[in-house]
């Protein structure tokens, strides 16, 4: 059986994701702060989840906008994916899923893609 993944490796492997992001979506990220943390309340998210994007889509410039953020939930996918590999693809994925946010894409439009 294979160690789980620590939270300080979990950490690279996002930013791995991120330095993997190509343009010119990379360059939207420098607008985002893309944060790591163990996991989302379990009271507003009960199911477990593994990203959030925080903020309006670009070219939503409300002066009562939060700062854009994309949240990273560690542990729920630790748990859901032992393999590396598997961690490293869905921490991909979901990255993208929360990019799509900021630009305005909902659900069905991520589903479509194959982020969802």
């Amino acid at each position: 059986m294979t160690e789980p993944v620590s939270d300080a490796r979990f950490a690279e492997l996002v930013q791995d994701a991120i330095n993997a992001v190509p343009e010119p979506y990379a360059s939207s990220l420098a607008e985002i702060a893309v944060t790591v943390e163990e996991r989302a309340s379990s009271v507003d998210y009960p199911g477990g989840l593994y990203g959030l994007y925080i903020g309006g889509p670009v070219g939503d410039r409300y002066p009562i906008s939060p700062p854009r953020q994309i949240i990273i939930f560690c542990h729920p996918m630790v748990d859901a994916f032992p393999s590396e590999n598997d961690l490293r693809e869905q921490i991909r994925i979901t990255l993208l899923h929360e990019l799509g946010h900021y630009y305005g894409m909902d659900h069905h439009d991520l589903d479509r893609l194959g982020y969802l």
